[in-house]
């Protein structure tokens, strides 16, 4: 076996755990985008919940519905601001995998080259050694040609 072909089967290798490392960076990303989505959909609904009560507040509203208003804005608050640490770990975590990935992408990227270089030299030789063959062949057919005159 030659030796380009025994690097290729590492070059697989290595391309398949770059296709494994894009495919958990994608999984990533696409976390933080539901999670930003999210995130707007909250804030979006509080903003809307607000304008609606005090649209109502011009009504005369009772301090027991004043305190659920605020208690439940609170509420919203807190989930709002957790679904922003969701989205700086969810962030964090796309930036490591997408670390692994171009630490893999890199590796499969330099064997492929390695690979490309070993096959190109292997066809060189081969390429020398059939011509040095053929000027062989072609000098005793010479040597007989001239033994036989």
């Amino acid at each position: 076996m030659r030796k380009s072909q025994r690097l290729k089967s590492i070059e697989n290798l290595a391309e398949e755990k770059e296709r494994a490392a894009a495919k958990n960076l994608g999984i990533s990303l696409n976390i933080v985008a539901e999670r930003e989505n999210k995130l707007a959909e909250l804030e979006l609904y509080r903003t809307e919940y607000s304008q609606r009560f005090q649209s109502t507040n011009n009504t005369a509203t009772s301090a027991y519905h004043f305190h659920d208003f605020r208690n439940f804005l609170h509420r919203l608050d807190l989930v709002i601001e957790e679904q922003k640490k969701l989205i700086l770990f969810g962030e964090q975590d796309v930036a490591a995998k997408q670390r692994v990935w171009q630490i893999c992408r890199t590796k499969a990227q330099a064997l492929d080259k390695v690979v490309t270089r070993l096959e190109t030299e292997e066809i060189m030789q081969e390429t020398r050694q059939e011509q040095k063959e053929l000027d062989e062949r072609s000098s005793r057919m010479q040597q007989f040609i001239t033994e036989k005159t």
